[in-house]
């Protein structure tokens, strides 16, 4: 709201397989170019280059715009619980524990009491409304994290391979 009413506008999105988004058909794969050039795409649709506020995958998406596309879309990156460079075990712990229940759960409690044993370390755990924004309920009744999984082999696990020295 300060934002707001100092006169600058905002919006958000959801990344392509993200969110509220339209993930890819089965037979088409997700690559990193695709989700760079979307986020690109969504900034030149302002009159000026816009700041992009990223966080997790959308830091990664905007440092990476930023970096292969000419002209650089942003005028400026505030990265979010992301890093420019980040150790590989720290993304593998990260990448298994977000893979390790590809069947989701049986309820928002249940995600509450796992991702709390991940994250024992944080002194305030999850309620389950805080959780339904990052969860999903689909059709069996289990509830699902809201990206498509296959974002995790397409683009997650290769990590490595888009850290320059």
């Amino acid at each position: 709201m300060r934002i707001a009413a100092q006169g600058y506008g905002g919006c958000t999105f959801d990344a392509r397989g993200h969110g509220q988004s339209r993930w890819n058909p089965a037979d088409a794969p997700y690559t990193l170019d695709q989700l760079v050039d979307d986020v690109a795409e969504l900034a030149r649709q302002y009159p000026a280059s816009p700041v992009l506020v990223g966080a997790s995958m959308g830091g990664l998406l905007g440092m990476y715009a930023q970096g292969h596309r000419d002209p650089p879309p942003f005028s400026a990156l505030v990265l979010v619980d992301i890093t420019p460079r980040w150790e590989a075990a720290g993304v593998e712990r990260i990448l298994a524990f977000m893979t390790a229940h590809p069947d989701g759960f049986d309820d928002l409690e249940h995600a509450a009491t796992e991702i709390a044993a991940y994250l024992p370390h944080r002194p305030q755990r999850k309620s389950p409304a805080d959780l339904e924004k990052l969860l999903v309920r689909h059709a069996d009744g289990r509830w699902r994290w809201h990206w498509d999984p296959r974002l995790i082999d397409s683009i997650g696990r290769r990590g490595e391979d888009h850290q320059e020295l």
